[in-house]
């Protein structure tokens, strides 16, 4: 998960990435180690709205219990974005 983590946050194609967020996804709480590779992801509106909509749902779920996840989703939660607004508050939901 790491790895993968890592590999998302250096990938510039669009579709690896949205690939590479979806296998953290399912990997559940396996992808803990993703995490910090994900949640600047989460912060930069250049990533698109899809993508960092599916970063927050898989930081909640990877490490419902950091204090970092649950601050860069509360500032997610005030997006522009609305996609993100709604991942960000649903993600929320579940930690």
């Amino acid at each position: 998960a790491g790895s993968l983590g890592q590999a998302l946050a250096a990938e510039k194609e669009l579709d690896i990435r949205d690939q590479f967020a979806e296998a953290l996804i399912a990997m559940g709480e396996g992808a803990k180690p993703a995490v910090p590779n994900l949640l600047p992801l989460l912060a930069d509106a250049g990533n698109g709205a899809a993508l960092r909509a599916k970063v927050a749902g898989a930081v909640a779920t990877a490490d419902p219990a950091s204090p970092e996840v649950a601050a860069a989703l509360v500032k997610a939660a005030g997006d522009p974005d609305q996609t993100v607004r709604t991942a960000a508050a649903t993600a929320l939901g579940r930690l």
